[in-house]
């Protein structure tokens, strides 16, 4: 009988050398080959990210180095500012945690309510979801915040534009039984129209200056596209206006059969007459691009975005007053007259009385579900929801019933015992 083999003799088979090093093979070829498709679609999407259009932009904008390392410092500064918010909030935690505990175990009769408060608010936090106390405190904070921006900004701004549309409609209306009076009478020179001259009917003298014409783009003219015209307008004294000749439609576009293609160039117009003319027309408020868009060159002239008297300054390099002229029709020089807007109060006072209502109802109906889910009154069973088919509840106390067995018969009563005791009976003989 051969002896055991010692452990110090104990030599690895064949067999499992051939699957440790098939093991390892397979391993390596997982790893290559997650490598390379790894590799592959990393590069692929680089390329489709830098071969791109906008890549230049978009690298100039978000990969800069020089910027990130010039902005390292703001944002090394503003981590350094969280870090510090966060060591006070974590300061103001532990004293706030400590008082609300002391309030809750201190025994005088005078802090009662506090200590009333405290338990509230731990049993309040403790018997709640984490997550639910969040979104509590986010639906209060937002309620509240909407309640806030309602009564102080959304309704304020309806009703001042309610008040501005009312004055725009005075003046137009008042506009009309002004007689028409020369321009340096009611704006003297280098002062802007204001809310008491604007829509004022004046009378200019001069003549046109063609060579500096301007068309403003992307105009609305009664719900249709158009241009205006602006063309400087030279007084008698040597200062110069701006005068908006009236609008024109784009011209029309590729024509197609049954099909309408809006235009978006400008068509051909009549020139300004030459020489001196006298024309009449209202003072408008200069407009502003909030955009600050620049001023472009197509079509063979020189557009801008807004009325704006500053602009077309600066495109023409003449010193334009602020404010502009708006024709009237039938003037020297007019195109499409423009329409005056329509004499209306608007919905403005209306927008405003709804933001209020809104700003009230969003608090109420906040404290409102907060009743309900305090009180559990949404969870109470409605009598309405009962089926009438159901048989009818016993009544009193019901009888707890184990799952599986089944429901003994009730038993009849026992029979009484009579205290008397039972009478002899005699033997039969």
């Amino acid at each position: 009988m051969a002896a055991p083999r010692a452990a110090d003799d104990w030599v690895v088979s064949e067999t499992q050398r051939a699957r440790t090093r098939y093991r390892r093979r397979r391993s390596l070829q997982r790893g290559l080959v997650a490598a390379a498709s790894t590799v592959l679609v990393l590069g692929l999407l680089a390329w489709a990210v830098t071969s791109a259009p906008g890549w230049t932009s978009v690298r100039v904008r978000y990969f800069d180095v020089d910027e990130a390392r010039t902005a390292l410092p703001d944002v090394a500064s503003a981590f350094w500012l969280n870090v510090r918010i966060f060591v006070v909030a974590e300061v103001l935690i532990l004293v706030v945690a400590v008082v609300v505990a002391l309030l809750r175990v201190v025994p005088s009769a005078a802090l009662a309510p506090l200590r009333l408060l405290a338990v509230a608010y731990t049993d309040a936090f403790r018997g709640t979801p984490t997550l639910l106390v969040v979104f509590s405190i986010t639906l209060a904070l937002v309620v509240v915040g909407f309640a806030a921006f309602a009564f102080t900004v959304l309704a304020p701004w309806q009703y001042h534009r309610g008040e501005d549309r009312a004055a725009r409609n005075a003046a137009i209306e008042e506009s009309f039984t002004t007689p028409v009076q020369p321009l340096r009478q009611v704006l003297p020179a280098g002062t802007a129209p204001g809310p008491r001259t604007e829509w004022r009917q004046v009378a200019l003298t001069g003549r046109y200056l063609p060579d500096a014409e301007v068309i403003a783009r992307l105009r609305t003219v009664q719900g249709e596209p158009a241009f205006e015209v602006l063309v400087p307008f030279r007084l008698a004294d040597g200062s110069t206006v701006l005068v908006d000749r009236g609008f024109l439609h784009p011209a029309p576009g590729v024509r197609v059969p049954g099909v309408r293609v809006p235009g978006v160039r400008v068509p051909e117009y009549p020139p300004v007459p030459a020489g001196e003319v006298s024309v009449q027309g209202r003072l408008r408020v200069g407009e502003r691009d909030d955009r600050e868009r620049p001023v472009i060159e197509q079509d063979g002239a020189t557009q801008v975005y807004a009325v704006d008297p500053a602009t077309v300054a600066t495109a023409t390099d003449l010193d334009v007053e602020p404010g502009y002229v708006q024709l009237n029709e039938g003037q020297p020089g007019v195109l499409g007259a423009l329409p005056l807007p329509q004499l209306s109060s608007g919905p403005h006072l209306a927008y405003a009385l709804q933001w209020l209502a809104f700003g009230a109802m969003a608090p109420l109906g906040l404290a409102y579900f907060a009743w309900r889910e305090g009180t559990g009154e949404h969870r109470r069973p409605d009598p309405r929801d009962d089926d009438p088919h159901d048989p009818p509840a016993q009544s009193g106390p019901a009888t707890p019933r184990i799952s599986g067995e089944r429901a003994a018969r009730p038993r009849p009563p026992a029979p009484r015992r009579s205290l008397r005791p039972p009478a002899t009976v005699p033997p039969r003989g």
